[in-house]
């Protein structure tokens, strides 16, 4: 991952290309549609626009687990109604294992967007209308968009199919009157961000159904 921060950033700032092809591995692969490469998360580009430093990769890390650690603190808010369990849970989830046995792995970055996903779906449960429920549809689509550019594939799809599923039930067991109406608003969203997305899942399928493996050679 250290590589595609420089091999995107000569792509875009110096060659003026959408950074789609890695031409230093295997003769040639594609970048955006390997499921490791992360063009649409935001933090990302820092280390794209420090040349790949190891300073900018340390300070993407920290923020990611600082919006980690919020994110569980709101979503146990959320839950609880209890400021003070939720600030202490927030303080605490920044030391979980997870973080120390994965400490340079992108699957850090997939676990640190994921309570988003469903705090939601939880907050667009509890919304007392369709309009405050229609926000929360849209940041939906944002938190979506940043797990499947997290880096990794196997766990950005398993933390979005999970949530979103948790999510999913969330609404359906509440006790709103407007369960209904949210449910088709939050799927609408959903549909919304595939659309949206196509571009990095499709090409991603495409490599994916291309793809081979080494002793099928042998």
């Amino acid at each position: 991952h250290l590589p595609y921060s420089m091999i995107t950033h000569d792509a875009v700032l110096r060659d003026g290309e959408l950074p789609l092809w890695n031409r230093f591995s295997m003769c040639g692969l594609t970048l955006l549609g390997q499921g490791q490469s992360m063009p649409g998360d935001p933090l990302f580009w820092i280390p794209v626009f420090a040349h790949g430093a190891a300073w900018a990769w340390d300070v993407r890390f920290l923020v990611a687990k600082t919006l980690f650690a919020f994110g569980i603190g709101l979503l146990v808010l959320a839950v609880t109604r209890r400021l003070p369990v939720a600030a202490a849970l927030a303080f605490s989830s920044a030391f979980i294992g997870f973080f120390s046995y994965r400490f340079n792995h992108p699957a850090f970055f997939s676990l640190s967007y994921a309570p988003w996903i469903l705090l939601c779906w939880l907050r667009a449960a509890e919304a007392p209308d369709l309009r405050r429920t229609a926000r929360w549809a849209l940041a939906l689509i944002a938190a979506d968009w940043l797990e499947l550019n997290s880096g990794t594939a196997k766990e950005a799809s398993m933390l979005l199919l999970m949530l979103n599923g948790a999510g999913v039930l969330a609404v359906l067991l509440g006790a709103d009157r407007l369960r209904g109406k949210k449910l088709a608003l939050m799927t609408a969203s959903s549909l919304a961000f595939l659309a949206l997305s196509a571009p990095l899942w499709v090409v991603f399928l495409d490599a994916l159904g291309k793809g081979c493996r080494s002793e099928e050679h042998t």
